[in-house]
């Protein structure tokens, strides 16, 4: 007779998961500042990230996927701030046949 052995998988707590996470502050900074946003805007794209990663951390299936999950967020956050900060040209802005 073979018997199996099960693993308990030990997961982290709440507060164990926002020590981690807040681990990776220079981090995201680091990579927000190679991605060519303003200096100005880093340090509000890395709260941005923050923010929205506390809100989200709940959902968050594998703490070993962290880091790669606020990168992908601080990405986000980055490229639409660089996208809204970008002009309007004349004609991307006429409305109703108005400029």
């Amino acid at each position: 007779m073979c018997v199996e052995k099960s693993e308990e998988t030990v997961y982290p707590s709440y507060e164990e998961k926002v020590q981690m996470l807040l681990g990776y502050y220079r981090e995201v900074v680091h990579y927000v500042s190679t991605i060519g946003v303003r200096c100005d805007d880093i340090d509000d794209i890395a709260q941005d990230t923050f923010i929205e990663a506390l809100s989200g951390l709940d959902k968050l299936r594998d703490v070993n996927r962290m880091k790669y999950w606020l990168l992908k967020i601080s990405k986000r956050n980055s490229f639409q701030c660089i996208t809204d900060s970008q002009p309007v040209s004349g004609d991307q802005f006429i409305t109703d046949g108005l400029l």
